[in-house]
């Protein structure tokens, strides 16, 4: 009985890691697209918002924040989860985009990290 529930606890346990990886996932996602339509709406504000180093800034809402920089302790509301993004000037047209999503548990640090390339096409 003792290693049924032991297997059990286990089994629930890489469940839930995956459910959270998944919705990590998920935000990472979200601020991809988000990303995607500032650069379609308006390239000049969305270029100023990166620097040739990387400028970071937190998304914790899909909303460009006051100023830039980390999230530390600022959470996506109603969530684990940090959500930053990176953003490098690549070229005039070319911006190199980071979506870093956070999160621990009782496992430890975890992240869903995406990269992308969003260039000027209109």
């Amino acid at each position: 009985i003792v290693t049924l529930i032991s297997v059990s606890t286990g089994a629930l346990g890489k469940v839930n890691f995956s459910r959270t990886q998944g919705d990590g996932n998920r935000h990472s996602r979200e601020a991809l697209e988000w990303l995607r339509a500032q650069r379609d709406t308006n390239w000049a504000a969305f270029a100023a918002k990166s620097s040739a180093g990387g400028t970071t800034w937190c998304l914790s809402t899909l909303a460009w924040p006051g100023s830039s920089g980390t999230c530390g302790s600022t959470k996506i509301p109603g969530t684990n989860f940090t959500r930053e993004t990176v953003l490098t000037t690549s070229t005039a047209t070319k911006i190199l985009v980071t979506v870093n999503v956070t999160w621990t548990d009782s496992r430890g640090n975890h992240n869903a990290q995406l990269n992308s390339r969003l260039t000027k096409w209109k």
